[in-house]
């Protein structure tokens, strides 16, 4: 078996990459945006596999995605199944190989807006709008690993009710951050399937 590029629709985005834009917070600021056990964070390292009978696999070590005229972001992987989504404790996920898209996932209205201020201007920002009145997005630390960030999304009811949902326990320790996009060129998929 070979691996290749999937299958998309004329409508959807060229795939991309995401990186985190806070310049008032250098830990995160242009930091990249990555797919990994089934979460996003920032400073942490793509988590991608590949069968063994699998040809000319995608390397893997890059997180990219792809949005449709509908609103939906997904993985950029070789069959295109990899739906990303927010659930209702506000995080940032991706369902996994093999298994359907979660309930949760339907509530995901996410779009790229170009060139937005004050990104350079190579760069589109990610908006996501499907789960009440959301504001961007949010790191929050990894306790005790302080390096490794996980990534939400900012709405009223994380930072209401969200102290249990974050690592940490306790939201304020979050940073605010907006999404930028810059687009991700290669003849295959990113990875041929992200874990």
């Amino acid at each position: 078996m070979k691996a290749g590029k999937g299958v998309a629709k004329a409508e959807d985005s060229a795939p991309f990459t995401i990186k985190a834009y806070n310049s008032e917070y250098p830990d995160i600021h242009m930091q990249d945006i990555v797919a990994s056990n089934g979460k996003f964070f920032i400073g942490n390292m793509t988590g991608s596999v590949c069968p063994r009978d699998v040809r000319g696999c995608p390397v893997g070590n890059v997180t990219a995605l792809q949005t449709t005229k509908e609103g939906y972001a997904y993985l950029d992987v070789v069959n295109k199944t990899q739906v990303v989504y927010v659930d209702s404790q506000s995080g940032l996920r991706f369902n996994p190989p093999g298994v359907e898209a979660g309930q949760d996932s339907r509530n995901a209205t996410f779009s790229l807006t170009a060139n937005p201020i004050p990104a350079p201007p190579a760069f589109s920002a990610l908006k996501f709008s499907g789960v009440g009145r959301s504001t961007g997005y949010l790191a929050c630390p990894i306790p005790p690993v302080t390096e490794v960030w996980e990534v939400f999304v900012s709405t009223n009811n994380l930072i209401e009710d969200g102290d249990g949902w974050v690592p940490s326990g306790d939201v304020s320790d979050c940073i605010g951050f907006d999404a930028f996009a810059s687009n991700y060129t290669s003849p295959i998929a990113a990875a041929y399937q992200y874990v």
